[in-house]
């Protein structure tokens, strides 16, 4: 038979906000420029060299409802920037998360992933978080505006990568990813983030 479901059963758990790169609070900076995300013009496509603009790909590892896909680029030079924003409608802690692959099926990659800067703001709040993959770890640096600074180590093998705890007020907060500091054969990588309210 058919039966009508609760839209409402395909979101995330209370409390529990996502942003993937195919939601309407991912939008990508490039060169001055904010690119247009209709799926009209998307092209997807599996993985390849590294490229010098961001480029959709598709892996059956990255995060997504319908179409699981993901963003990288290399040949960093500090113009392009990504960004997740959601709005906080509860205020207290939450902690954030980026999805982030472990391997993306390629051995060349796994053996020379880069540093990826991200910067969060909340309120007047900007603090600096600072993932570093290495082989099967996960070395995690939070500067925070205040001058102080907190470090930690993932290493299990849970895509959603732990990058800190803050208190937030209702509002609007966003995470921003950082293109700079690749070197040859580098490549970024960015899918979603989450947050989660403890």
């Amino acid at each position: 038979g058919v039966f009508e479901l609760d839209t409402s059963l395909f979101l995330p758990p209370p409390g529990i906000i996502i942003v993937d790169n195919e939601d309407p609070g991912f939008r990508i900076f490039e060169e001055q420029l904010l690119f247009s995300r209709s799926l009209e013009k998307r092209k997807y496509s599996k993985h390849s060299p590294p490229l010098p603009r961001w480029a959709l790909f598709i892996d059956r590892e990255s995060y997504g409802d319908v179409v699981r896909s993901f963003y990288c680029k290399g040949a960093g030079g500090g113009k392009a920037k990504l960004e997740w924003s959601a709005s906080i409608q509860e205020g207290g802690m939450y902690e954030l998360f980026v999805y982030y692959q472990w391997a993306l099926n390629d051995p060349v990659w796994f053996a020379n992933q880069p540093l990826h800067h991200y910067t969060f703001h909340h309120g007047e709040v900007k603090d600096d978080i600072f993932l570093e993959p290495k082989g099967i770890e996960r070395n995690v640096t939070i500067r925070y505006a205040d001058g102080g600074e907190e470090k930690a180590k993932a290493e299990s093998f849970s895509y959603w990568i732990p990058v800190g705890k803050y208190v937030l007020a209702p509002g609007d907060v966003k995470l921003v990813l950082h293109d700079n500091g690749l070197a040859a054969g580098q490549m970024l990588y960015a899918d979603a983030v989450k947050w989660v309210k403890v």
